[in-house]
């Protein structure tokens, strides 16, 4: 099985200022050289601040690499421009921990889910609203009808998690 996702010495560091004039990198990504097959999925799990959240970053071209190659099905977009990228953002996608990281408390569920579905131009409402529907049900959101009239501040950590998982 061929890998959908390969990482090669991939390299990614923070520059911290260290003084009035110099700065410093610090490296949050060195070296890592992973494979993930098609059909497979990856926990990345390690202490707090070794560089989890920045490999994931990294690996989605959500922040800038400055070593070592991307490829996404056997195309290194290491390089390539953030505005070509776009349709990386439909086929991949990360899931953090912490889902209140990634959802816009102010929007309810609904919202929430339907937000990337407008991003990526399905027009039709009825459409949306049916996927919203059946992602839910598969993430066993029930029942759909009250769960997406609520806000994030009003499910359970569990219930957010899962949410994250509808909107991927």
């Amino acid at each position: 099985m061929s890998d959908i996702v390969e990482l090669q010495n991939l390299r990614m560091y923070y520059y911290v200022r260290q003084g009035l004039f110099k700065t410093v990198p610090v490296k949050a990504v060195d070296g890592v050289t992973v494979g993930i097959p098609r059909g497979e999925i990856l926990a990345l799990v390690g202490e707090s601040g070794c560089g989890k959240t920045s490999l994931g970053r990294t690996t989605l071209r959500l922040l800038e690499p400055i070593g070592g190659k991307l490829l996404f099905n056997g195309r290194d977009i290491t390089h390539d421009k953030l505005a070509d990228l776009k349709w990386l953002r439909k086929e991949a996608q990360i899931i953090f921990q912490d889902p209140y990281s990634s959802i816009n408390p102010f929007m309810n569920i609904h919202q929430i889910l339907e937000e990337p579905l407008i991003v990526h131009k399905i027009e039709d409402a009825e459409k949306r609203t049916e996927m919203i529907h059946r992602a839910l049900k598969e993430v066993r959101l029930t029942p759909v009808e009250e769960i997406i009239r609520k806000f994030p501040h009003m499910l359970s950590g569990g219930q957010r998690q899962r949410v994250t998982f509808a909107r991927a």
